[in-house]
């Protein structure tokens, strides 16, 4: 093998890493794909990577195949921690709608009937993630109905998203199944379980459902006005006790 096409076939693989790297944020990911030192030779390293002297096209082959193992190792820890993101969003807009609508006690209070709801929409998100991502990684799953037309809907979709695109470089055409693996999520994951519907979330039949107790509580005004009120209360009764004594004061003169 030609070290004119070792070299070229090392750029080629340096520049979609870096661009990997951008993409994720892996510091690590250099090494995970060489196996050795981030700055050691690029004699010493593309060893490691192809240690037997094989024609450009399995380099390519088998770097790519390096990098695809790392991704199904990462793509679900990333996914899961775009889903809390997110999650921390949506509860960031409820709080900031809450805010508008009702005092700051009372949105405290409606804020903690919300929480338990916000969490189990994130618990069914990642769910239905973890299912998307063992379809993509090929495993085997029972039948389920809603699911399999999400994923037959998924794949016609990314088929003719793919055909546009239409590449024949394995870089480039692991770019672009990342790329639509975002987009699905986005499309078929986290708009529908985490986004739609999130304007109503507090709906009439919570309020029906809740107790006496808590109802009261809701009605209420803030605690800071409770108390101010029964200040200016036991106030007026001074005054009014001292007016009574000196109205009774000038009478008897």
């Amino acid at each position: 093998m030609g070290f004119n096409a070792i070299s070229h076939s090392w750029e080629r693989l340096s520049a979609f890493a870096e661009m990997y790297e951008a993409q994720y944020g892996h510091l690590d990911i250099w090494m995970r794909i060489t196996g050795g030192e981030a700055k050691g030779g690029r004699e010493e390293t593309s060893q490691t990577i192809c240690p037997i002297p094989v024609g450009e096209d399995y380099f390519e082959f088998y770097s790519t195949t390096q990098i695809n193992n790392h991704r199904r190792g990462t793509l679900p820890v990333l996914a899961g921690a775009h889903i809390d993101n997110v999650n921390d969003y949506c509860k960031e807009f409820v709080s900031k709608l809450l805010g508008q609508i009702a005092l700051l006690d009372i949105a405290e209070r409606l804020g903690a009937r919300i929480d338990p709801v916000l969490e189990q929409r994130r618990k069914k998100a990642i769910k239905m993630l973890n299912k998307f991502l063992e379809i993509e990684q090929g495993v085997l799953m029972t039948y389920d109905p809603e699911f399999t037309t999400i994923v037959e809907r998924i794949r016609k979709e990314r088929l003719e998203r793919k055909a546009a695109e239409g590449t024949k470089q394995p870089a480039t055409n692991a770019m672009i199944g990342d790329s639509l693996l975002r987009e699905d999520a986005m499309t078929h994951i986290i708009e529908p379980y985490m986004i739609k519907g999130l304007d109503k979330i507090m709906s009439p039949k919570d309020f029906g459902s809740m107790t006496d107790k808590d109802t009261r509580l809701l009605a209420t005004e803030a605690e800071e006005l409770i108390e101010e009120r029964k200040r200016l209360l036991r106030e007026k009764e001074i005054l009014e006790k001292g007016k009574a004594k000196f109205n009774a004061a000038l009478k008897k003169k």
